[in-house]
Order: C-alpha cells, then sequence, then structure tokens
C-alpha cells in the first residue's frame, strides 16, 4: 500500500483512532455512506492510495463541486481529527481480498498506531439467509477480513 502526496509523519494521521473503509458490495451503500462522511464533515484528502489489489481507475470529483478538471482516484484516504476514511471507489482484483485486507491493517498498526479499523458493507438478502449464497465481486467478505486480521495481529 502506497501513499502519494502525503508526508509520512503528517500531522493529522497522529490524532486518528479509527480508520473507516467501505466494501464495494450492493447498491454501493458502504461507499455513499463514506461519501456522506467525507462530504458532511469535509474530511480534507491527504492522499491516493495505490496498491495492488486495487483495480486503478480515476473519475471526475464529485466532492470537490465546480472546480474545474477536479479527479478522484479509486482509493483515497480522507482524514480530519479522529477518524479517517479510505474511500475505495474502485473494486478489488479478483482474489485480491485478504491480501489488501491485511496490509490494510499492518498500514494501520504502523501509520496510524493502532486505529481502530472499521470494514462497512452491504449485506444481500441472499447473504442473510433469504436465498443462494451470492459471490462478491468488491471488496473483502467478513471471513476474509478476520483471518486477515487475525494474520496481522500475530505479527
Amino acid at each position: 500500500m502506497r501513499l502519494t502526496d502525503l508526508a509520512p509523519a503528517h500531522p493529522a494521521l497522529s490524532a486518528v483512532r479509527t480508520l473507516i473503509i467501505p466494501t464495494v458490495s450492493a447498491a454501493n451503500l458502504p461507499q455513499l455512506a463514506c461519501e456522506l462522511l467525507i462530504h458532511t464533515h469535509a474530511l480534507p484528502r491527504l492522499a491516493i492510495v495505490t496498491d495492488a489489489g486495487v483495480v486503478p481507475a480515476v473519475g471526475a470529483d464529485a466532492l470537490l463541486g465546480g472546480q474545474a478538471h477536479a479527479l478522484s482516484a479509486g482509493c483515497e484516504l480522507f482524514c480530519d481529527g479522529s477518524v479517517a476514511v479510505l474511500q475505495l471507489r474502485s473494486p478489488l482484483a479478483a482474489g485480491a481480498g485478504p491480501a489488501f485486507a491485511r496490509r490494510v491493517h499492518e498500514w494501520a498498526r504502523r501509520a496510524l498506531g493502532g486505529a481502530r479499523v472499521i470494514w462497512l458493507h452491504a449485506s444481500l438478502t441472499e447473504e442473510v439467509g433469504g436465498g443462494l449464497p451470492q459471490q462478491h465481486a468488491g471488496g473483502p467478505a467478513g471471513s476474509e477480513v478476520d483471518w486477515a486480521m487475525a494474520g496481522a495481529e500475530a505479527r
């Protein structure tokens, strides 16, 4: 995981206690919830995040409202105060979920002093007992995150 446009010892990161990350899932609800958090609290973008597991993407930045030529990337870090949001706007590469989750948790432990990491995930009816299980094209599923967290904590 590499951050661009951010000094390694950025003062805003020292106060972070919670890192929120959406998964790319049903109706993009986790991503929309993070966009609402970013916009409502006017969290500044600190970095563009590049990682082998994130499909590269770029598009118009809806949060910068009206600024000409404003772009957003597939993964960006927003932070102000004790909360940071690692906004995923692009899906993860097939099979990359567990390794990506592990890298995020390791980075949070190093750069954020062990901040709590919260993954937002929307569940389909099928996932909670209403039908057959669905394959996820987006972020890591709950069991993958648990596995990655256990692996990162063991190190």
